[in-house]
């Protein structure tokens, strides 16, 4: 495995247990439950995960910002998925020591992760979570 391609996998899982932290202590199951909760009112807007990251609910999604300063950006999309674009994994790769992987090699890891089930196409270089993937050790 490329030295890419590892970071990429890397940056997916951090993705991944992020979204499932900010699902955890806010008590909903999906991107789309938590934009709603907080249009209603009944989620806060913006706040800190148990682990110290800072979550932020914008627009269809919302950004966390890992411990280092990284924005891990996820989206809601399709129903209750929730996705990000190989743009969120670069932009996450650009604040860590990965900075010179491509939105090429992001792009063809993610395809990998595709085929191996782990995510799943949901448009335009954007990616979403299967619903079976719940451990990190998965990718």
């Amino acid at each position: 495995m490329s030295d890419a391609t590892a970071e990429v996998r890397a940056a997916v899982a951090v993705f991944h247990d992020l979204k499932t932290a900010v699902e955890h202590h806010l008590g909903v199951t999906s991107t789309k439950e938590l934009v709603s909760r907080v249009i209603h009112g009944a989620a806060p807007r913006r706040g800190t995960l148990p682990g110290g990251e800072e979550y932020f609910v914008h627009g269809s999604g919302y950004t966390v910002t890992t411990l280092t300063g990284a924005p891990v950006h996820i989206d809601g999309c399709g129903g209750d998925a929730s996705c990000f674009k190989t743009w969120d994994i670069r932009s996450y790769l650009r604040d860590t020591d990965a900075d010179d992987v491509s939105l090429d090699e992001i792009a063809a890891t993610c395809v990998d992760l595709v085929a191996e089930g782990v995510l799943r196409e949901a448009g335009d270089a954007t990616y979403a979570f299967k619903p079976h993937v719940t451990e990190v050790g998965e990718f």
